[in-house]
């Protein structure tokens, strides 16, 4: 199957690649040898047709037999040694071995990513594990490489590791991404094979008990140079159309690219789920701390309102059971099915090791597209217990939904009789999942999406006046919208920064006070990017008018998703709260 799928491959050069960028090149890998077995070949061709390589390892490859319960004395620094060894045979001027520990790339994420950007400041491309590679090393620093590369606007190179050997093609297809088969000389061949030989640590047997790490049949996966791209907007060129002010000082990201041919308003389920996919590979959406997250979201309400609210409540759920020291499936679309809309609600009683569900679900978005959902069910009128469900073949009732506002979002009702549930689901003890400092900060990502959602509408704004001669009442009301997207931006953004410094720390230090100041700040901030968004929808209306309303289907169906999505705040319980 691979076989066929890289005989598909886009034919390439490195100037394809690179967007005929000329300069340094900025090689990243999670492992000592990574760069050498997915990428030597154009490693060496960049080193001696374009540019200076500068590589960076972010572990020293210490654990690569900890799995086994094997430990072999000296084999970080005999690894590392490799490395610089391999590294001269394929022309890198220099290398630096990172100090994060092998295996944990991922909890050590921010570090990897300070890393990536120190290094990258001059890099003209970078070049990293691809960032769905089936290792979680791997996926850990391509998606750290990921976030600097969209954050600094500089072409991103990604190369396969393990994909070929334990990933499926199918699995690869759905991401979106482009693979390629690039050309390289004969000198790159043999600079490779000489770089490879470096890495006896790899080739040979370590121990008595076991073969050795890089199996034959694996080297048949690397017969030649493949590398993967994905599209990635640049983050800081959005917002040039304002010269001066917020939206100018804090651009306003740049939405992502969907699949190519994806049906915007008519999408079926496994093309939601292929787009879904799309998007969660964009970024490391789990690891990001606060401030960068919220750019992310607004990225997302920005590229498309429905599809934006499916992927939001995938990253929350990745976010959650993160916080419950939780590992998701490889590859499931999550999302979080909490609503108890009109006193409904999922209810669970004890029975064989776990509990029997009944119950009305309503606003289950992404119903008959996700393949897992965390699910709050209650056992008593006090008490509850998230799980971590299967719900791909969980009965889907349709006809409730009777607008086509947010209909790509399958938000559908859930009937449920005698459902059983085995302990081993349950995530956290009872009550965790209302009662968590996190909770009230999935609040503010919402938001962050809502504002992004405001700044496509002053997109297609934009785009639906831009023929027409210029008015006193557009400008004036074009202006009002301009002011409300960057009151949304502001809030958005600086709840984002409030939230990083309250939740620094461990769940366990913070204390009521920090808790209630918490939950203030979120209230704040999603009350008013709510408002904000309405009236800048609002004014929207008044400027396209009927024409626009009836003959722009982007606008209008944009409108209508925004405003619905929006309308799930409780303004008046909010504005209580905050005026106790």
């Amino acid at each position: 199957m691979w076989a066929r799928t890289r005989e598909q491959a886009r034919a390439s050069t490195l100037a394809d690649l690179s967007g005929a960028a000329s300069g340094t090149l900025l090689v990243i890998s999670a492992h000592p040898d990574d760069e050498t077995l997915g990428a030597g070949r154009l490693i060496s061709q960049w080193a001696r047709d374009i540019g200076p390589v500068h590589a960076l390892c972010l572990t020293r490859g210490e654990a690569c037999l900890d799995h086994l319960g094997i430990t072999i004395e000296g084999i970080g620094e005999r690894r590392e040694l490799e490395w610089h060894a391999a590294l001269e045979h394929l022309h890198v001027q220099a290398g630096h071995v990172a100090d994060v520990p092998d295996g944990l790339v991922r909890d050590h994420h921010a570090r990897a990513r300070e890393l990536i950007g120190e290094y990258a400041k001059d890099a003209a491309a970078i070049l990293a594990p691809w960032r769905a590679d089936p290792h979680p090393d791997h996926m850990a620093a391509g998606r750290a490489a990921a976030w600097i590369a969209y954050e600094l606007g500089i072409p991103l190179i990604e190369y396969p590791v393990w994909l070929t050997f334990w990933g499926a093609c199918s699995s690869f297809e759905r991401s979106g991404a482009q693979l390629h088969r690039v050309h390289t000389d004969d000198t790159a061949e043999a600079d490779r094979a000489a770089a490879l030989g470096c890495f006896q640590s790899q080739l040979e047997p370590l121990h008595s008990n076991v073969t050795a790490i890089l199996p034959p049949a694996f080297h048949e996966h690397h017969n030649e140079q493949l590398a993967i791209t994905m599209d990635i907007p640049v983050l800081h060129a959005a917002g040039a159309s304002w010269s001066d002010g917020l939206l100018a000082l804090h651009p306003v990201p740049p939405p992502f690219d969907l699949p190519q041919d994806y049906p915007r308003h008519d999408p079926d389920p496994a093309q939601t789920a292929d787009a879904m996919r799309h998007l969660d590979a964009s970024l490391p959406w789990a690891e990001l701390d606060w401030p960068h997250l919220v750019t992310g979201l607004i990225a997302l309400g920005r590229t498309d309102i429905p599809l934006a609210r499916l992927v939001e409540g995938h990253i929350d759920a990745l976010r959650i059971l993160a916080q419950a020291g939780a590992q998701p499936p490889v590859a499931a679309l999550y999302g979080v099915w909490a609503s108890r809309s009109h006193a409904t609600g999922l209810r669970a009683t004890s029975a064989d090791n776990g509990w029997q569900i009944e119950g009305t679900l309503r606003f289950a978005s992404g119903a008959g597209v996700l393949d897992r959902a965390l699910v709050p069910v209650w056992t008593g009128a006090e008490t509850h217990v998230l799980l971590d469900l299967a719900v791909a073949a969980w009965p889907v009732d349709t006809s409730q939904w009777r607008t086509s506002a947010m209909a790509v979002s399958r938000s559908h009702t859930i009937e449920l009789e005698g459902l059983h549930a085995a302990e081993s689901a349950r995530i956290g003890a009872d009550n965790w999942y209302l009662q968590r400092p996190g909770f009230f900060p999935g609040g503010v990502g919402v938001a962050a999406v809502w504002a992004g959602g405001g700044a496509r509408i002053l997109d297609l704004v934009h785009e639906a006046v831009a023929s027409a001669p210029p008015a006193p009442s557009r400008a004036l009301r074009l202006g009002h919208m301009r002011t409300e997207l960057a009151a949304a931006m502001s809030l958005v953004r600086l709840g984002a920064d409030q939230l990083e410094a309250l939740l620094s720390s461990e769940d366990s230090d913070i204390d009521d006070a920090a808790i209630s100041h918490l939950r203030d700040v979120c209230t704040e901030v999603r009350a008013g990017v709510a408002a904000a968004v309405l009236r800048l929808c609002e004014h929207a209306r008044r400027i396209v008018g009927p024409a626009g309303l009836a003959y722009d289907e982007d606008l209008t169906r944009g409108l209508h998703d925004l405003e619905l999505y929006v309308r799930q705040q409780n303004a008046d319980a909010d504005a209580t709260y905050l005026g106790r």
